[in-house]
Formats: C-alpha cells, sequence, structure tokens
C-alpha cells in the first residue's frame, strides 16, 4: 500500500538513487507533504541499498516506470577505446 497514492513520481532506465530522492522529495513538498513525513521518507529511503531506495520509493508515493527500472543502477560505460584505422 502507498503512503502518498496521489503523489506520482516518474522512474526511468538509469536513474540514480540521487535522482529518484530528489524527484521524490519535490514530489512530496509539491503535494505539500508535511516535513517531518519527507525527513522520515529520506530516512527510511536512504538506510539501505538502492534496491530498498526503490522498494522504501514505491511504498511511499506512486511510480510510473518508463521504461521499467531495473533492479540496480547501470554499470558504468566501457573504459576500452576502438582501435583506429591506418
Amino acid at each position: 500500500m502507498t503512503k502518498y497514492p496521489h503523489v506520482e513520481i516518474a522512474l526511468t532506465d538509469g536513474d540514480d538513487p540521487f535522482a529518484i530522492l530528489a524527484r521524490t522529495i519535490e514530489a512530496l513538498r509539491a503535494a505539500g507533504t508535511p516535513e517531518p513525513d519527507i525527513a522520515t521518507y529520506v530516512d527510511q529511503a536512504t538506510d539501505g541499498d538502492y534496491q530498498y531506495l526503490l522498494t522504501v520509493t514505491r511504498h511511499t508515493v506512486t511510480t510510473r516506470e518508463d521504461p521499467p527500472c531495473p533492479a540496480s543502477p547501470p554499470a558504468s560505460p566501457s573504459t576500452t577505446s576502438t582501435p583506429s584505422a591506418p
């Protein structure tokens, strides 16, 4: 059950934890959520790993996933270079 079902955020592929936190805090404030409730969300959401952050966020607000959000943050791009043509 979502605590604030009238508050909705979008989760997108490649979201980092800070972007999710910022988007959620902004949406909660815009909806007039009391600051102590927002502080509780932040405390809970930052008390675990990325998957836990997603779980807490989904239990706090309605999430729309465009496209589905991964279970963990995306890997960093490879730093290998492509050989140049002679």
